[in-house]
């Protein structure tokens, strides 16, 4: 599995939990620098998320809003050239 800096989980509905991996994105995004959040799998029950995260020796907390950060785009142009 690819490195992420951590792990998040999802629970989108009572048959969907979803698991999010996160990390920076590379100097050559116009995001360089700020916190990337890449879909990684999804699953029936929170158990089978928490076997998968345990098979593969992760660990991560439920998304909340302390958790995840928030993306900004301050770095953006207001110019209206994009």
């Amino acid at each position: 599995m690819k490195k992420y800096d951590y792990f998040t989980k999802e629970a989108k509905s009572a048959d969907c939990h979803v698991l999010y991996g996160w990390g920076t994105y590379p100097s050559y995004s116009v995001l360089a620098g700020q916190a990337s959040k890449s879909y990684l799998r999804s699953f029936d029950t929170s158990e089978e998320l928490e076997a998968f995260m345990s098979e593969e020796g992760i660990s991560g907390e439920w998304s909340n809003q302390w958790v995840e950060p928030q993306i900004s785009l301050n770095q953006l142009s207001d110019e209206g050239d994009y």
